[in-house]
């Protein structure tokens, strides 16, 4: 009877050491810290057409070839801009770049360190994010420790522009929040990567075309994290 007793109270003396080895080994098993993730809404497309630089004017109706000859020609051009009428196509939730297909890219990267964020643990959001919610001084979501910072991807465009080939841009932004609930650090940059395949549909695959489309994502993300290391050196 004397051992089960003495059994009982070695169990009860080392309860509150067990405890605290638990809750020691959960804390250190959560990241302190994560990297909240937005991607974009999808693939929007834009395009300048070649014809334009002869048809339409740049804005006052004299320039171009056709608005040396007719002023009311050339001031009816649709979209005009710098020479180039553009034709623009919102974002697309099939075929290249998908949001998922995005996030499915990013997962495959050493995302926090590439942002110089090591040890944050990446976490990634299905929705898309505007500039209106970048402007916000507050955390985009609520959940998660205290340390937080978010990447969102605003706009991916494909352009194609005449006589300057094509490529893909986008709009990457930083929000570091470090341990504080009001905005600490944000940064905000354009990227750009030029495609490699044909412009001309007829001589590229649609197969090397979206090959070609994700490594250029992956570039401008790449891109953007040394601009951001680079604008934080002193």
């Amino acid at each position: 009877m004397a051992r089960i007793a003495a059994f009982l109270l070695a169990i009860m003396l080392a309860a509150p050491a067990l405890a605290q080895d638990l809750r020691s080994a959960d804390t250190l098993a959560r990241p302190a810290c994560e990297l909240h993730v937005w991607p974009s809404a999808g693939l929007s497309v834009m395009r300048a057409h070649a014809h334009d630089n002869f048809v339409w004017s740049a804005g006052d109706g004299q320039r171009g070839i056709v608005g040396l000859v007719s002023h009311s020609a050339a001031a009816s051009g649709p979209n005009v801009n710098d020479n180039f009428t553009t034709e623009h196509y919102g974002p697309r939730q099939n075929g290249p770049l998908t949001p998922s297909r995005q996030i499915a890219l990013m997962q495959a990267l050493p995302l926090a360190e590439m942002l110089g964020l090591p040890g944050y643990r990446p976490v990634f959001h299905t929705g898309s994010m505007t500039l209106a919610d970048v402007r916000k001084p507050a955390r985009l979501s609520a959940d998660g420790p205290a340390c937080h910072a978010e990447l969102l991807l605003t706009d991916l465009t494909y352009a194609r522009v005449y006589a300057h080939g094509h490529n893909l841009k986008a709009f990457w932004v930083l929000r570091d929040f470090g341990s504080d609930p009001t905005l600490k650090r944000r940064a905000g940059l354009p990227e750009e990567d030029p495609l490699t395949v044909p412009t001309d549909e007829t001589k590229r695959t649609d197969d090397a075309f979206f090959a070609d489309l994700e490594r250029a994502f992956t570039s401008t993300l790449q891109h953007f994290g040394r601009d951001l290391q680079r604008k934080a050196k002193p």
